[in-house]
């Protein structure tokens, strides 16, 4: 109501009058408004709202926040429907080899994991962040075109990654974007190790990197109107100084993990909370979920499992911050997570990952119960 209502206003305003507003003269005597990353001054699903709605109410902006929950589980319900949960067959080479038919999920347990990715801890308890649930939603769908683009051999589909992760990004919240590079760049890593350790595949040990490097410099060059004037007006802000001490605020500290089968164990809202810690998200994802995602561990242990599982160990180590020393390599490795504050957010990618392991899960139960319905 404070920031991001009166931006998008601003915004809306002169877009249609014909006009995109790069500066704003009503701030600090002036600054760039196109550099204030957080406007989505560019973002296409903005300017579609902005030129068909004759006023821009605050109503708009929370039917925009449902909109992209649900586009969140759409985007989920793409991913794990054609993500080929199944591996090529032992021993094919890279090129040349027959690719088998498609093995998909079944639909219902596509829903049910598109369902509990929507529904998640960070849609709900951000569901005033626009800008962040904007960006996050369309994870699933930017991890679904360069997971098939890397596995499968289709730069066209790293490409099509990248174009989508561009403009993601100019929803405006950085901190999600980064969250989304990360997850790519552990798939490439993944796959990469996957590779080296088998014979036939070391040939071409090279080409994941080669597809993160694809999906990267699109995404880049598409947001780079916004990216290049944020970065200089970076230098001016307060997290130019920041220590790693506020970086890690708001960390998820290990007893709040009781949150992941409790939600509100430690009260509810600001007023209600009565831990000895910043109230922070602490990935309630629903308890059949973790139910389904440990049935998929059981039942489904092949590729994809395996970097989905590597995927939430890493997301919850990162959201422990100050708890994991995991978290302060990271910043030393990559600068940009030392301007990141709230590290619990990183539960985000921890209800990603369970999501897709819980539809996994259910999809290896409904096998087992067509066989011997009383196995199930």
């Amino acid at each position: 109501a404070s920031f991001l209502y009166p931006t998008y206003k601003f915004a809306a305003t002169w877009i249609r009058q014909g006009v995109i507003p790069l500066w704003n003269p009503h701030l600090y005597g002036g600054e760039t408004f196109v550099g204030d990353i957080q406007s989505g001054i560019l973002y296409p699903v903005y300017w579609l709202v902005y030129l068909l709605t004759p006023e821009l109410t605050y109503r708009t902006l929370e039917w925009l926040a449902v909109g992209h929950i649900f586009l969140a589980g759409a985007n989920m319900y793409l991913l794990l429907r054609f993500v080929r949960p199944r591996e090529r067959p032992q021993g094919a080479m890279l090129r040349g080899f027959v690719r088998p038919r498609p093995d998909r999920l079944r639909r219902a347990a596509c829903l049910a994991g598109a369902v509990a990715f929507m529904f998640s801890d960070l849609f709900l308890m951000h569901f005033g962040n626009l800008n962040m649930i904007a960006v996050f939603a369309w994870l699933p769908l930017v991890f679904v075109l360069f997971y098939r683009g890397v596995v499968c051999e289709r730069p066209s589909e790293s490409l099509a990654a990248g174009v989508v992760l561009g403009l993601t990004t100019l929803a405006g919240h950085l901190q999600m974007t980064v969250f989304i590079a990360l997850a790519l760049a552990l798939a490439a890593l993944y796959e990469w190790l996957a590779r080296a350790l088998h014979p036939t595949q070391r040939t071409r040990l090279w080409r994941p990197w080669l597809h993160l490097g694809l999906c990267g410099a699109v995404s880049v060059g598409l947001a780079a109107p916004v990216l290049w004037p944020a970065a200089e007006l970076a230098r001016f802000g307060a997290r130019s100084g920041w220590s790693y001490a506020q970086t890690v605020d708001y960390s998820l500290s290990p007893p709040q993990l009781l949150g992941l089968l409790v939600p509100q164990f430690f009260g509810r809202g600001p007023a209600l909370h009565w831990g000895l810690w910043p109230r922070v998200e602490s990935g309630y994802l629903g308890i059949l979920p973790l139910v389904l995602a440990a049935a998929a561990l059981l039942f489904r242990r092949n590729r994809l499992s395996g970097l989905l599982t590597a995927l939430a160990v890493v997301a919850l180590l990162l959201a422990l911050g100050i708890y994991a020393v995991f978290h302060g390599w990271l910043t030393v490795l990559a600068p940009v997570f030392g301007q990141l504050r709230a590290s619990a957010r990183f539960v985000g990618l921890l209800d990603f990952a369970l999501a897709a392991l819980a539809a996994i899960g259910l999809d290896a139960l409904l096998a087992t119960a067509r066989r011997d319905p009383n196995a199930l």
